[in-house]
């Protein structure tokens, strides 16, 4: 109420003014290129008011603090709604609107926001990595896209591409004859349905050969008539990294005495005890048919117990030795020649 005084000095609460007052609505029926913006009259000054939109993408409101483009006016009587159907728009893009109503001053009904498929896609890390298949499995998530694929390659960013699918909320796809012993990255492409793409982030994976369980002897066996024990022998591992590192180990007990089982188990848990740990088995590196230069000079000047170091990491190996054994193979006139190492681990 506003507070005025008559002809006569007397004061008294007065009604307000009327004015114009406009309310921005949310955006209805909005689609990849079209969407309808609405408003509200709400007051007046004289019963109707002239009414209209702006709207702009929100990258151009953020930098310039404008909405560009103007809706043709439309007559509303106070108490109603309007609406205006704009084209042109594109499919993920948020675009700022606000409608206006004029009665000779121009007010506005504050800003409002509408985005069609906000369209997401999330690289997540590869699984069943296989050495031996030389294979692996790619994985995703999406949002808001029609089909999805993958970029991969070993070098980052990726360049080649898989095939598309059907989009879908999570979804995989395995690649073969990969290169073993190298990085391969790759990313999650989501494309919607105007052909826009959206990327996840790069990840990759290593196609190398997985650890070995270590070739721990954890038991021995008796082979032979009871309490004359023959031979024993050790369970191990069987994958080649780990043989490779730590070796098949074998025991053999040979005895003309028989004994009881009491004095066989203590022969067994003694040898049990001095090799619970992983070792390597001695290793023969063979060169074969050395032709004139430094390789071949450095190799037939190896002496025994020169120090050798190994490093294989295919088979898990970075390690040194001594020489302990040396054979030197020549055959047609000094044309061929091959050195064979016999190598022992050293243990600092």
């Amino acid at each position: 109420m506003e507070s005025i005084y008559d002809d006569y000095g007397i004061y008294y609460d007065a009604p307000p003014l009327p004015s114009t007052g406009v309310e921005t609505l949310d955006a209805t029926n909005v689609a990849p290129t079209s969407a309808t913006l609405n408003g509200n009259l709400f007051s007046t000054i004289n019963g109707s008011a002239s009414c209209f939109f702006r709207w702009d993408t929100e990258d151009w409101y953020s930098q310039n603090g404008t909405l560009r483009n103007t809706t043709a006016s439309q007559s509303v009587s106070e108490g109603n709604n309007f609406s205006k159907e704009i084209n042109g728009i594109s499919p993920h893009v948020r675009y700022y609107f606000e409608a206006y109503a004029t009665e000779g001053e121009e007010v506005n009904g504050g800003l409002d926001a509408f985005e069609y498929g906000t369209a997401t896609v999330t690289t997540l890390p590869a699984t069943d990595v296989d050495y031996y298949f030389a294979k692996a499995t790619l994985n995703g998530e999406s949002e808001g896209v029609d089909q999805v694929y993958f970029k991969i390659g070993l070098d980052n960013p990726p360049s080649g591409h898989i095939s598309k699918i059907p989009a879908a909320a999570s979804f995989s796809m395995t690649v073969h004859k990969l290169a073993r012993n190298r990085t391969y990255y790759f990313q999650a492409v989501g494309v919607d349905s105007e052909g826009a793409e959206q990327y996840g982030d790069i990840l990759s994976f290593d196609v190398v050969l997985p650890p070995g369980d270590p070739a721990y002897v954890t038991k021995l066996a008796i082979h032979g008539q009871p309490l004359v024990p023959l031979q024993t022998v050790t369970l191990s591992a069987t994958d080649p990294d780990s043989i490779a590192k730590y070796g098949r180990r074998t025991y053999s007990l040979n005895t003309q005495l028989s004994l009881s089982q009491d004095d066989t188990q203590i022969i067994l848990d003694q040898i049990l005890e001095d090799n619970k740990n992983p070792r390597v088995n001695n290793l023969i590196v063979t060169f074969q048919n050395l032709k004139p230069g430094t390789l071949k000079d450095s190799v037939i000047t190896a002496d025994i117990s020169t120090r050798i170091t190994l490093i294989n990491t295919r088979l898990g190996l970075n390690t040194d030795y001594f020489i302990n054994n040396i054979k030197h193979t020549i055959i047609d006139a000094g044309m061929s020649y091959t050195v064979q190492w016999r190598l022992e681990r050293i243990y600092d």
